[in-house]
């Protein structure tokens, strides 16, 4: 059993491993978010009155979007005739 050098301590002081407790605080980092997120409230995202008719993802043909521009000028024409006329009389 010829193997190598069994190293030993020639220190008197030789150090015994103490384990050391180190206060660990799970989910700190969340509750400062939420803290900081509930400063001045949460907010609800405002909701969109209509739909969008831009873009390619929910696809609006062309025919319809100048047909919807038609009746809109048609909508707002006729909001300011009975504006006027409910002014006049």
């Amino acid at each position: 059993m010829s193997g190598g050098k069994i190293h030993e301590s020639t220190s008197p002081a030789v150090e015994q491993a103490v384990p050391v407790v180190i206060a660990i605080l799970h989910n700190n980092g969340q509750i400062k978010k939420n803290k900081k997120a509930h400063r001045n409230g949460l907010k609800k995202p405002a909701a969109t009155r209509t739909r969008s008719l831009k873009g390619a993802r929910p696809f609006v043909d062309a025919k319809f979007r100048r047909n919807a521009r038609f009746a809109l000028a048609g909508s707002n024409k006729a909001r300011l005739e009975a504006k006027q006329a409910a002014a006049a009389s």
